[in-house]
């Protein structure tokens, strides 16, 4: 993805599913990035799936999902 990647919404989700984090409406790699915490408090080292909808620079909308690890 190139710089013009426009990033609609990320989400971050624990293995049940549970919402960890979300940020909407920031232009790639001028994120600062998650911080592995959540509602104020540190998680614990994991595999955490993301759920990402970008706008491309053509103007192409795609939806990406995986995961992170989270070590500490």
């Amino acid at each position: 993805y190139s710089e013009k990647t426009y990033v609609n919404s990320l989400l971050l989700f624990d293995r049940w599913g549970q919402m960890l984090f979300s940020k909407d409406d920031f232009v790639l790699n001028t994120f600062e990035g998650w911080d592995g915490i959540s509602r104020g408090k540190a998680l614990s080292s994991n595999v955490y799936t993301y759920v990402a909808v970008l706008t491309l620079a053509d103007g192409t909308k795609k939806r990406i999902k995986g995961d992170v690890t989270l070590l500490r």
